[in-house]
Order: structure tokens, then sequence, then C-alpha cells
């Protein structure tokens, strides 16, 4: 048994635990065993009984907000289980400074983390906050809604309903990320010959909707990856790489990447794969 992102060893008590009691807070349920070595190897703690109201005190004295969290001793091997569960109200600081875990070890988060820490905690979200931009159009969002649910015209009022647009006429990010133009990096995607040396095709499809993002993404892959084949009398289409996966690839991308970094979802194209990567925490 090793340490792991969501279990900590700790042969004896020193307040380096609470950095991970931070990060488990922040983050997502996790345990720390004492008395246990870095190894796995269980020695087990004297007194357990005094040893968990220390680890209370600490705690209750250390981190702010408070966390939940149980404890329990093993009475035969004398290990002291914490159970820290992932809190509702985020960020939690020990000494002023948040944490994560990163592996088996907890680092403080950077600037940016701490941000998205306290909009959770809030209870929001980066799309759901304002935008910068102004005077946006959504003509390729407009034809869409027009196609799949049949509306007449993209009024304000269904982009308050969409989430896209605030009453006080202020457009959130997630309008921003719907316009016809905007300031977001997009894709980056490659099509690779018999190796990463050798570039056949490069598009880089950047600041409009993730709606154009995610079809001139597929247009590119029927480029490469679809062509029709005569057999017999009969036209049929033939994938080299099933089209349905390259589709759910790249939707996934796009919804589930962070906004908020600077950065392009990457697809590299290759004759028997396709790889795509975007920016996450």
């Amino acid at each position: 048994m090793r340490e792991t992102k969501n279990l900590e060893f700790k042969e004896s008590i020193t307040n380096t635990f609470l950095k991970t009691v931070s990060a488990f807070a922040n983050y997502s349920d996790g345990e720390i065993n004492f008395g246990v070595k870095d190894d796995g190897t269980v020695v087990g703690v004297k007194d357990p009984v005094q040893t968990c109201l220390n680890i209370e005190n600490k705690i209750n004295d250390s981190i702010r907000p408070q966390v939940d969290y149980r404890l329990h001793i093993d009475e035969q091997t004398n290990v002291i289980t914490l159970k820290i569960f992932q809190g509702l109200y985020p960020p939690y600081f020990y000494k002023e400074k948040a944490y994560k875990r990163n592996d088996s070890a907890s680092v403080p988060v950077d600037s940016l983390e701490l941000s998205r820490l306290i909009l959770e905690g809030q209870n929001c979200s980066y799309d759901s906050l304002p935008s910068h931009a102004s005077n946006l159009h959504f003509s390729i969002l407009e034809k869409a809604l027009q196609k799949k649910i049949g509306i007449e015209k993209l009024t304000p009022d269904l982009l308050i309903t969409l989430g896209l647009r605030e009453k006080n006429g202020k457009y959130t990010n997630a309008g921003a990320l719907f316009a016809d133009e905007n300031d977001y990096r997009g894709i980056d995607l490659v099509k690779f010959g018999d190796n990463i040396n050798v570039m056949l095709d490069r598009a880089q499809i950047e600041k409009v909707s993730v709606l154009k993002l995610y079809q001139d993404a597929l247009q590119k892959y029927r480029q490469y990856y679809q062509n029709e084949v005569i057999d017999g009398a009969y036209r049929r289409k033939n994938e080299q790489i099933p089209e349905n996966a390259f589709r759910e690839a790249i939707a996934n991308a796009i919804v589930h990447r962070t906004w908020d970094v600077n950065a392009q979802i990457k697809v590299a194209m290759f004759d028997d794969r396709i790889e795509v990567v975007c920016p996450r925490a």
C-alpha cells in the first residue's frame, strides 16, 4: 500500500498534516492514517485516545472555515484514521493558504485556482460571471436554435433564459463563448504524417463561437478520415476512425475545458488515431 491523491500516511503527529486537511476539504474526500510509515508499514501510535484529542484541537484551531471530519481508532493496530470530507464552502485555509493534492503531496494553490475555489464557495462558476465583452452577436447560435427547436428569433429574453445575458443587459462569460466573435483561444488542430516531425496541415480555430469550433473541427475530421467507396452499384461512406467517437471527444473537450486558462485545445491527427488534449486546472 502506498500514499495516493486521497490517502496519506503519518508516522507521528506534526502540523504538516493540516495542509492535507485543507486539500481534502477543498477538493475531495480523503483519509490520513496516523501510525503508518511512508512505505505503508504499520507502527501504531501511543495513547491513541489522547492523540485523537490532539488532532481534533489542531484542526479546530488551525483550519478556517471549520471542516467536516471523522476519527476512528483501530484497537488492534492503534492506527488512527482521520476522514476529511469535501466542504461546501471552500476555500479552506491553513495559515492563510489553501492547499490541493498534487499526486501524494499537498501544495498551495495559485491565485487562479484560489479564485475558482472562492467562486465555488459562492455557488458560482466562471461561465456565470459577467463578461467584459459588449455588443456581441449570435447569428451562429440563432441559426442552430432555429434548426433544432424552431425559434423565429434569438431575443434578449431568450438570451437571459439561456444564461447568456443578465437582466441588466450585461453578457455573461457563457454568452461571450457562444457569440460569433470573442477573445477566447480555441482549437489548434494538426494533421501529422508518418511522425510528429511531418506536419501535413494545421488549423488554428480561435476567437469564434464554441459552436463554430465544434463545426470546423468536425469538418477537418471528415477531410482526413472519411471517404466514399464504390462497392458494385453502390456508393458507401468509409470511416478510418468513427465519427461518433470524434464528435464526443471534441464536445467533451469544449464543455469541460477551463476557459479562464489562456490556452488552446490541442488536436493531433495521425493515420491510426486522434489525440485530444484540453486545458484543465
